[in-house]
């Protein structure tokens, strides 16, 4: 509850809450958003975090051999698409290591059960993505050999992103999240939701 408040929760795809924001519909959005310089220039970021993401690659359990981003060297990565983070991420980790190149193959990545499954297969020896909620029942339920590395590679805090004439809401917000993690709040809807405090990871430099 924020004082003075009264906040309707509606369930939307990621283009529309976006769009939604845009157009004055709604005062905020959220859905695992963090930070990068274009939503900083047009929208409202509070100073608290309210959980993150993590980018993993996912490889067949039985393959030790793939553990970090330098190991996506000479192996086949399932195809990520050319506007999305995953791809950003690849393009990025490319230029810092001129001499050490990923193959980024672009195309439909397809849902998760057909990116797991191709990995199963060894169609792609690794699959980049976030993780995902329930990821891991989908694998069990489908019997495939697939794990995540033990750590992944990058970290991301992810907030709620409010429309630039929201100063107060952000205000109002920032208090409300900082007394939720102060007394434990999120980190036990963590644990219950995924299993894990997450936030416990140390965050990737921004």
């Amino acid at each position: 509850m924020i004082d003075g408040y009264n906040l309707t929760i509606e369930s939307v795809s990621a283009e529309a809450t976006q769009v939604g924001l845009d157009t004055g519909k709604y005062a905020l959005i959220g859905g695992g958003l963090f930070k990068n310089e274009e939503r900083e220039e047009l929208y409202l970021f509070p100073e608290e975090h309210t959980g993150v993401s993590t980018i993993e690659i996912y490889k067949r359990a039985d393959d030790d051999s793939i553990q970090t981003l330098d190991d996506l060297v000479g192996v086949t990565v399932h195809p990520v698409t050319p506007n999305g983070g995953i791809f950003n991420l690849l393009t990025s980790y490319n230029e810092e290591n001129p001499d050490n190149q990923i193959d980024i193959q672009l195309g439909e990545a397809g849902n998760f059960a057909q990116r797991f499954q191709a990995l199963h297969d060894g169609v792609s020896d690794a699959v980049v993505m976030p993780s995902n909620l329930g990821a891991d029942d989908m694998i069990t339920d489908l019997e495939l050999n697939v794990s995540t590395t033990n750590e992944p590679v990058q970290v991301n805090p992810t907030y709620f992103v409010l429309a630039q004439d929201q100063e107060a809401l952000k205000e109002k917000l920032d208090e409300a999240i900082a007394q939720l993690k102060e007394d434990g709040t999120l980190a036990e809807l963590s644990k219950k939701l995924y299993g894990e405090n997450m936030f416990d990871y140390e965050l990737t430099e921004q």
